[in-house]
C-alpha cells in the first residue's frame, strides 16, 4: 500500500469547524474524517472545504467521519456525489468523472496506539486522540492506494430513474434497483433485500 508524503492540512481549524456543526460535535472521528477528504481532494488536486464539478466519494462507514467527508467535499447522497458502501472500514475513496484512476485513503490502525504515544499527559483516550489527530503527519494517519473504481459515476441528478410498480407489494420503485424474479420484477425489499416487514394490516393516517 503506497502511503502519501507527509503534509498538514492548511486551514484545517475552519474545515474542522464546519465539519464539527454538519456532525453536531467535535470528535476524533471528525477530525479523521476531515483529514481524510482534504488529503484525498489534494490527491485530485482540488481545495479542501468547496464544492467541485464532478468530485464523488465512497465511503465504507456510516460513521462520524462520513458526516465530516460530506462537510469538507460538498457531495451528498441526494446529488449521488455521495455513495456509502457499509464494509465498517474508516476509508474512504475520491474520484472525478471522467477520470480512469482514483485514490483510496484508508485510516491506519496503528494512528490510535501513535496518539497514546505521542500524548501520554493528556487523561483519557478520546481527548489524546483530538490532540494528536489533529497535527499527526498524514503518512503516520493513513495509508493510500491508486483504485479504478468498479462501478459507473452518474452525474448528479442525472441518474436514470425509470419508475415500475411491485408485481407483489404494488408500490412504486426505481426500476433499476428492481429484482428480476422470471417473468417479472419486484421491488427490492419483496426481492429478499428488505429491511423490515409488516407486523399488521396497513395504518390509516
Amino acid at each position: 500500500m503506497q502511503t502519501p508524503a507527509t503534509s498538514l492540512v492548511p486551514d484545517l481549524d475552519r474545515l474542522l469547524e464546519s465539519a464539527a456543526t454538519a456532525h453536531g460535535h467535535m470528535c476524533p472521528g471528525v477530525v479523521l474524517g476531515t483529514r481524510m477528504a482534504s488529503l484525498g481532494m489534494g490527491l485530485l488536486g482540488l481545495e479542501p472545504g468547496r464544492a467541485h464539478q464532478g468530485l464523488n466519494v465512497v465511503v465504507e462507514t456510516a460513521r462520524c467521519a462520513t458526516d465530516a467527508i460530506q462537510a469538507t467535499t460538498a457531495c451528498s447522497i441526494g446529488r449521488h456525489t455521495l455513495k456509502l458502501h457499509e464494509f465498517g472500514k474508516m476509508a474512504a475513496t475520491f474520484a472525478i468523472q471522467g477520470r480512469e484512476d482514483a485514490f483510496r485513503v484508508l485510516v491506519l490502525e496503528s494512528s490510535r496506539g501513535e496518539a497514546d504515544r505521542r500524548h501520554p499527559e493528556i487523561e483519557g483516550r478520546r481527548e489524546r486522540q483530538l490532540a494528536a489527530y489533529h497535527e499527526m503527519e498524514d503518512d503516520a494517519l493513513f495509508g493510500v492506494v491508486r483504485v479504478r473504481l468498479l462501478e459507473r459515476l452518474e452525474a448528479p441528478n442525472k441518474a436514470p430513474r425509470t419508475k415500475a410498480v411491485c408485481s407483489w407489494c404494488s408500490e412504486t420503485f426505481e426500476e433499476s434497483w428492481g429484482v428480476r424474479l422470471g417473468e417479472t420484477t419486484v421491488c427490492a425489499s419483496c426481492g429478499g433485500s428488505g429491511y423490515c416487514r409488516p407486523i399488521g394490516e396497513p395504518l390509516t393516517p
